[in-house]
């Protein structure tokens, strides 16, 4: 089977032709094959390693793993290529990770009703906050605050909402994973920064969050 988002094409603000919406401005839009686009702030980068093929006059990147999409704080890359570095790169923390998980037909991308009944939430909430409990602790992390269930419209899309702090290296982290059922795939969307950076990163994710746009709907 064909990877799915198997290849990532990032575009400078100028070649946005196309789209229905306009950047904001030194933003730069992440086109995504079998997936859709969304808009990347100036202050992230995609994690080196992941992009195989680069053409410079257009600034593509191209041929990404089906795996993992992964954004971080700009400098990361940098730094990393230098053993040793302590540049400015890791003073700060943020990611943005986007996966696609086949499965069996669910429900469409645009429902009219949540798929969740308010009981189901209420009883899900337990074993969801057990489940990342053990994850995070396999990682010498655990959650801090943990917040409700909910089933959220993202762009008129249906998802499941997922939000909590955990413990981090110098920082508490916020965490927001949403979703995003498509039929028989799920996108799952993870948003992530330190708690004492949020004047840093929360108005540029609400903005991330609006520019989403799935153009395989299932």
């Amino acid at each position: 089977m064909k990877n799915l988002l198997s290849t990532i094409i990032l575009f400078v603000s100028i070649l946005s032709c196309g789209q229905e919406s306009s950047l904001e401005k030194d933003w730069t839009r992440i086109f995504i094959e079998e997936f859709g686009s969304f808009d990347l702030p100036p202050t992230m980068e995609i994690q080196n390693g992941l992009a195989k093929k680069m053409t410079e006059k257009y600034n593509l990147i191209m041929e990404l793993p089906a795996s993992n999409i992964i954004a971080q704080q700009k400098g990361l890359n940098k730094d990393m290529t230098i053993r040793g570095a302590k540049g400015k790169g890791g003073e700060k923390y943020a990611r943005i990770i986007l996966t696609t998980i086949l499965g069996e037909a669910w429900t469409k991308l645009y429902c009219q009703d949540s798929p969740f009944g308010e009981a189901d939430l209420i009883s899900g909430n337990s074993d969801v906050k057990k489940q990342f409990a053990a994850n995070l602790k396999s990682n010498n992390f655990k959650i801090v605050e943990w917040f409700p269930l909910k089933f959220v419209k993202l762009n008129n899309m249906c998802a499941l909402h997922i939000s909590y702090v955990r413990s981090g290296h110098k920082s508490d982290v916020k965490v927001d994973e949403y979703q995003i059922f498509n039929n028989d795939r799920t996108h799952q969307l993870i948003l992530s920064y330190r708690v004492n950076e949020k004047s840093i990163w929360d108005a540029d994710f609400k903005k991330l969050l609006n520019s989403i746009k799935i153009t395989n709907i299932r």
